[in-house]
């Protein structure tokens, strides 16, 4: 369907201006081009997306002058995504067509493996009519929308298709001049005068022109030029060799092969006109960047005898063109980087004029009307009162005040509030009325929440700070914790702040203190927690901070409700401690009315409670260290043996070369009878010291085994019992020794040894003295016996023994009693 954009309160111009503005282009239904093919496949390189084209709109339909990925030329105006972007603004980017309701029901959106992405820079004629865009699209959406350089991208391509086609539409126009000049050559083509006149004609345009004017006469190859070759290029007519070779010779290296080609091409091949682009050699060694175009004159046969052309100098153009282009660039980036919108209040039509940018801050879609009711409904209603006598008196003729505020804004479509900046004038009649309000808004949002926050963040840290500085001054835990909910029911104005113990072996906990402002009840006491609802239970157990803004509201009366208001509680956030699994404690800061908790003061309480967890965990790990190094101190003093703490030291290779005592117990002076070794390198404190040491306390360093061993340390003249073990980290090379001094027990170990080395010598001699007399008396014929003082016989030789038999008849025994045994028939009482 046509567009009509001032039937719309769009653009200034009519369909009929556009459309006639395409067609001066002469390009609808114009075969493919490489020009503008390499456009739209550098446009889907850039963006990495399917579909590219060059897209031109006529009346009724839009064709494509070059195209990737859609497979046709042209498609009906009715499916058209483009044709609305021709009544915004340079660039229309659409990150999801399917969430846009312009393009929801689109055929090309609805159909499967639809279109989802749109981004489409205008092309603008000269005039700033829209033709056209230049676009990309995809079948997936791209929430992110585009970035700035893919922005730039797409803007530079629609100022290059806008060049080739004015630069079409040039050539057009000279092949247009052209044939009629070769019209008018042929007719008075056997007219000699006729073509004096013409050469007359000829020589005063060239001299009338800035333009370096040529005829190329082929069959002598002479170039005449006109003196325009001077005034723009700087060569003087009388030193310029008048040949071909010498134009050619005065192209751009990087461009004379390629122009020498299609001169020629154009020469050779029948054509009546040829123009192309180069840079040309001034005489000052400069390059002037021209536009060259030139006729050819046919003889009869059709061959080439002359041409006629001329070299317009596009230097000037062309800086002007891309300073303007820059200059463009920077202030649409400046106004898009710095989202101001301008906008515009008739004030005696009541007409509101707000470009998309300024719609955006209000909520409000780019193609909906507005009216002053939705600026004045549109503020906040806090701010609504003063924003409109700020308006008002930047229109009362009296006060010409300037309009300078910061309101929020409620969006119409999205419910969503954003802070805006605006600025502006009246503008009044010679008779004093307000004629119009013109001014610019800026959405600020980012930057007054950035505000808020920094101004949250503040505070937040100023609290914590002044939380540790009070946990820090806490010498226990409950001191520790009363400081931390006196703080805190403080900065958040809460009527009270308690902290409770969990039962091990149930869910009772218990409140044995409080903080509460003036007028509010203590909570202290034992509670149930299942008596404050699932919900709670649900929460404590789970390790999930409960929020409740309204009990009333929030909680059923037998699910917590009741519980909750019994103590005065309308509002709670409180935080559980979950540790192995288990609630070990809570702590909650309560409001005796409903409260709407904000994020920030939630993550304030979560934050208290953590340090005031880990204040009273240092605490006792404070107090348990205390403990375990006072029981370590008592055994380090009173322990008997010595006891040093070593640090050894290794050369590169690993090799133990030393080590030095960093702690010793008072039993180390009276084991060793050394002292002043503290912090002292062994070598040096004792230079004798056998090598044995070191190596036993390296290997222990560097390999973490314990090592228990006697050794003797004769610069000390004592033995130890020495037990060494590896403390600390690898790295630190720590070892700690456990002694005793063992020279006394050494010293009746070897008078023992020596001892017991002269009892059995003394033995051996005495049993070899009485082996000695045993063998004489076993040796000797005369009867021997040896008997106690009773007479008993402890003893005798076989002398006896065979002497006895004889004379009594039976043998002797031991022990018998001499006295009673003088004949045989007595033997038995002699027996004992």
């Amino acid at each position: 369907m046509p567009l009509s954009p001032r039937d719309t309160g769009g653009p200034s111009w009519s369909e009929d201006e556009r459309v006639a503005a395409l067609e001066a282009y002469a390009v609808l239904d114009t075969s493919a081009e490489a020009e503008f093919d390499d456009l739209v496949r550098l446009a889907t390189d850039t963006f990495a997306a399917p579909i590219a084209v060059i897209n031109l709109v006529a009346r009724d339909r839009q064709w494509f002058k070059a195209e990737r990925g859609i497979g046709t030329r042209e498609l009906p105006l009715e499916l058209s995504i483009c044709a609305h972007a021709l009544e915004g603004g340079d660039l229309t980017v659409v990150p999801d067509l399917q969430a846009d309701e312009r393009f929801a029901s689109n055929p090309l959106v609805t159909a499967p493996h639809g279109l989802r992405f749109y981004a489409g820079a205008l092309l603008r004629s000269p005039a700033g009519l829209p033709v056209g865009t230049v676009c990309v699209l995809d079948r997936a959406p791209r929430p992110d929308g585009i970035t700035p350089h893919q922005q730039l991208v797409l803007e530079v391509l629609a100022r290059q298709v806008m060049t080739q086609l004015e630069l079409r539409r040039a050539l057009a126009e000279q092949a247009h001049r052209a044939d009629a000049f070769t019209a008018i050559t042929r007719q008075h083509g056997h007219s000699q005068d006729a073509l004096r006149q013409i050469e007359q004609r000829y020589r005063l345009a060239a001299r009338a022109t800035n333009d370096a004017v040529w005829d190329w006469d082929f069959a002598t190859n002479h170039v005449t030029w006109n003196a325009a070759l001077e005034e723009s290029h700087g060569y003087r007519l009388a030193e310029v060799e008048p040949t071909g070779d010498w134009w050619i010779a005065h192209i751009h290296p990087d461009d004379r092969a390629r122009i020498d080609t299609s001169i020629h091409a154009a020469i050779d091949g029948g054509a009546d006109s040829w123009s192309d682009e180069y840079r040309f050699r001034r005489a000052d060694g400069s390059y002037a960047s021209i536009l060259d175009r030139g006729h050819v004159i046919r003889g009869g046969n059709g061959r080439a005898t002359r041409m006629i052309g001329a070299m317009l100098d596009m230097t000037e153009r062309q800086q002007s063109r891309a300073a303007l282009a820059i200059s463009e660039e920077r202030l649409r980036l400046a106004t898009e980087a710095a989202e101001v919108g301008f906008w515009d209040v008739d004030i005696l039509e009541d007409v509101l004029i707000w470009p998309p940018v300024v719609k955006r801050m209000f909520g409000i879609s780019a193609d909906v009307p507005v009216s002053m009711r939705d600026f004045v409904e549109g503020v906040h209603p806090d701010d609504r009162a003063a924003t409109t006598a700020a308006f008002a008196s930047a229109c009362d003729p009296g006060q010409r005040t300037l309009y300078d505020v910061e309101y929020r804004t409620i969006g119409k479509e999205d419910g969503l509030i954003r802070w805006v900046a605006a600025k502006g004038r009246g503008i009044f009649a010679a008779d004093g009325r307000c004629l119009r309000v013109v001014g610019t808004a800026i959405d600020v949002t980012t930057r007054k929440q950035a505000s808020q926050a920094l101004r949250q963040s503040e505070a937040r840290l100023r609290f914590l700070r002044t939380l540790d500085e009070g946990l820090q001054n806490a010498t226990d835990a409950p001191a520790a914790m009363a400081a931390a909910a006196a703080l805190l029911a403080r900065q958040l104005d809460a009527s009270r702040c308690a902290y409770a113990d969990v039962d091990a072996d149930s869910d009772r906990f218990i409140i044995r203190n409080d903080y509460t402002a003036p007028g509010i009840a203590s909570s202290t006491g034992i509670y149930s927690l299942d008596l404050f609802g699932s919900r709670a239970v649900a929460n404590m157990h789970g390790g999930h901070t409960l929020v409740v803004r309204d009990v009333l509201r929030e909680l059923a009366a037998g699910d917590g409700q009741d519980m909750f208001r019994s103590i005065g509680i309308d509002a709670i956030i409180c935080c559980p401690l979950v540790k192995d699994g288990r609630l070990v404690a809570m702590m909650a800061v309560h409001q005796d009315r409903p409260r709407d908790w904000r994020e920030d003061e939630v993550a304030l309480v979560e934050a208290a409670v953590e340090r005031c967890w880990a204040h009273v965990q240092r605490i006792g790990a404070e107090a348990r260290l205390r403990e375990s190094e006072d029981r370590y101190r008592t055994l380090f003093e009173a322990v008997d043996a010595g006891f040093t703490i070593a640090e050894v030291k290794f050369d590169a290779a690993g090799t133990p070369l030393d080590y030095r005592l960093l702690e010793m117990n008072p039993a180390f002076k009276r084991q060793t009878g050394m002292d002043g070794l503290l912090g002292l390198w062994v070598r040096e404190a004792i230079p004798d010291l056998e090598q044995h040491w070191f190596d036993t306390y390296g290997r222990v360093a560097a390999t973490g085994e314990p090592a228990r061993f006697e050794n003797h340390a004769a610069p000390m003249g004592r033995w130890f019992d020495v037990h060494a073990y590896r403390i600390g980290t690898p790295g630190q090379h720590q070892v700690a020794i456990l002694f005793n001094d063992i020279t006394a027990r050494k010293q009746s170990e070897r008078l023992l040894l020596k001892l017991n080395d002269e009892l059995e010598n003394q033995v051996a001699e005495r049993t070899a003295e009485l082996r000695f007399s045993r063998d004489i008396i076993e040796a000797t014929t005369s009867p021997i016996c040896a008997f106690d003082t009773e007479f008993r016989i402890i003893a005798f030789n076989p002398a006896h023994a065979a002497e006895f038999r004889r004379a009594n008849g039976f043998d002797a025994v031991l022990g018998d009693v001499l006295p009673t045994c003088s004949s045989r028939a007595s033997a038995r009482r002699c027996r004992r």
